[in-house]
């Protein structure tokens, strides 16, 4: 008989919005799109690739890890459990983003090992003030220029008194919902 496959050894995944938080290029539209579109390990993919947290809407994790003989179990952090299945593809876990997250995971517990898998997900919001219209890039360079003062922050998108590197997130989660633009 052949011998059991090795199990995949767990490695750190870094969030989107983690990459947010360590960018440190120019703040262009381009620029914070590519972070969305950066490699992550093939070990793991989500459908959609960018979720906007309404507390609805579902995303599907598909995890193509090598676990062991016994079924992993999986704990939910900013989002709920739905449902999961084993495919041909691996795992496929189905969970619901709790409303307004900016931050969620799935960890995997198998053969006593843990690995987190990041979802990106981001709180619904409106990119054009005013009129309901489709989102231009002229939109976006808008909200990254007009930044607002420490004590009145402009487009303060997840509402915690400053402008930084989350709402700069936010928007651009949105934005690449709203244009069709997300990463496969």
């Amino acid at each position: 008989p052949a011998p059991p496959p090795q199990v995949t050894q767990p490695a750190p995944i870094a969030s989107v919005l983690d990459r947010f938080k360590s960018f440190q290029g120019e703040r262009t539209p381009a620029h914070l799109v590519a972070l969305f579109r950066e490699d992550t390990p093939g070990s793991y993919r989500q459908l959609p690739p960018v979720a906007l947290a309404d507390g609805k809407a579902t995303v599907t994790l598909v995890i193509a890890m090598t676990t062991g003989d016994t079924t992993p179990s999986f704990t939910f952090s900013g989002c709920t459990y739905v449902s999961h299945r084993r495919t041909e593809a691996g795992w496929e876990i189905q969970a619901r983003p709790k409303r307004d997250a900016v931050k969620a995971d799935v960890t995997m517990l198998y053969s006593g090992l843990r690995q987190e898998f990041p979802l990106t997900v981001a709180p619904k919001v409106a990119l054009v003030p005013g009129k309901p219209r489709p989102v231009k890039e002229s939109d976006f360079e808008r909200f990254l220029r007009e930044r607002g003062t420490l004590t009145r922050p402009r487009y303060d998108l997840n509402k915690d008194g400053r402008r930084d590197y989350v709402d700069d997130y936010i928007y651009a989660a949105n934005y690449l919902v709203r244009t069709g633009q997300q990463a496969p």
